[in-house]
């Protein structure tokens, strides 16, 4: 969830009309929770009058309290962020539907956002009934006769117009993963998975390009003509099993091991949920064959130890460490080494201007 920049700027409090709070009672008075309500002559409940407040609230506050109070868990305290256009652009390049115009993309780098990731049963659909229409007119009209604004969403109290609404959320549990992805990226951690082309036109090196353009690199592949039992035990448990096991078995299917940053969670970004989608990032645009990676590290181990058993072949490369950085030498040498890389040589040199001109 993104609290956009003119919300997530004003430092002012702004006055909304409430249900008043009960009194409090008296020091040691417990309320009678077996009490009998009180009743009219003529036995009829008496409905108290609802008594309604103005209370004076910061707005950024606000929306984390109606967020925890509709039973939502934080699972990432706010983080401001300032976006680039480039990232801005990214954001919603993997939304189906997404305005990406060049008036939206300028809005949201126009200053700080706050960005927080929170999480409940039905999480999507509820964050979006919180948030409101996306449109703040909307958002009022359908809450034109609530007198308690905190009966009211968010776009209804803090929007003005559709582009500056206060709050974004995200449509689907991708566009979550997706955005999440953009905004508030998880540390680099060099992870290794599995992606599965089913039968149907060899597009390996189609696929092998589109994994380079993304940051992937390719350390195993293998062509298997997969049958209905080895499909049908390869996704038992999996959503959708019956089907996928039926689109994998009795064709020759191709596995590629990859290896890159976060790989498990970026890998199922470009296969992207079983339903269409016209996204431009996802895979699929490009191929015709069915696809498939698995949706956890623990996952994607199994997956790669049963398809590539053998070990896979390593690839050598080279990396300088500039001037700049030579003092830091060692701790250089000790992120590679966590990342499960080899130094198989090293050796310290001062190059002369023609053998550096070799480099550039």
């Amino acid at each position: 969830m993104l609290i956009k920049p003119r919300v997530a700027a004003l430092r002012t409090t702004v006055k909304l009309t409430t249900v008043k709070a009960p009194e409090a009672s008296e020091e040691g008075e417990e309320p009678d929770a077996d009490a009998e309500p009180a009743v009219d002559e003529d036995g009829n409940p008496i409905v108290p009058a609802v008594e309604y407040e103005t209370v004076s609230v910061q707005p950024v506050q606000e929306i984390m309290d109606r967020i925890t109070a509709a039973g939502f868990t934080i699972d990432t305290a706010p983080r401001t962020v300032m976006l680039s256009k480039v990232q801005a652009r990214e954001f919603y390049r993997g939304v189906e539907g997404a305005s990406a115009d060049t008036l939206t993309i300028n809005y949201l780098c126009s200053g700080a956002l706050l960005a927080v990731r929170v999480s409940a049963p039905g999480g999507v659909a509820a964050i979006n009934k919180l948030c409101g229409p996306a449109d703040p007119r909307e958002a009022r009209a359908a809450c034109a006769d609530e007198k308690d604004d905190r009966a009211k969403s968010l776009r209804a109290l803090f929007g003005l117009s559709k582009l500056e609404n206060a709050v974004h959320c995200s449509a689907t549990v991708y566009d979550a993963r997706w955005e999440a992805s953009v905004v508030i990226p998880s540390q680099f951690r060099m992870e290794k998975s599995l992606l599965l082309l089913g039968p149907g036109r060899d597009a390996t090196e189609t696929v092998t390009e589109l994994l380079k353009d993304n940051g992937f690199v390719v350390v195993g592949e293998k062509r298997v003509k997969v049958t209905a039992e080895e499909a049908r035990e390869f996704f038992a448990g999996d959503p959708d099993a019956e089907v996928r096991a039926e689109l994998h078995s009795g064709g020759v299917n191709t596995f590629l091991c990859v290896e890159g940053d976060n790989a498990v969670n970026r890998l199922q970004l470009l296969v992207g949920p079983s339903d269409s989608r016209n996204v431009s990032v996802l895979l699929s645009n490009s191929v015709d064959n069915k696809l498939y990676a698995p949706a956890s590290a623990a996952r994607a181990a199994a997956d790669i130890e049963r398809w590539f058993p053998e070990p896979l072949r390593p690839q050598r490369t080279f990396a300088m460490i500039k001037p700049n950085a030579a003092g830091d030498a060692q701790a250089i040498l000790n992120i590679i080494a966590a990342n499960g890389f080899t130094v198989v040589a090293q050796q310290r040199a001062t190059l002369t201007l023609e053998l550096s001109l070799i480099h550039i």
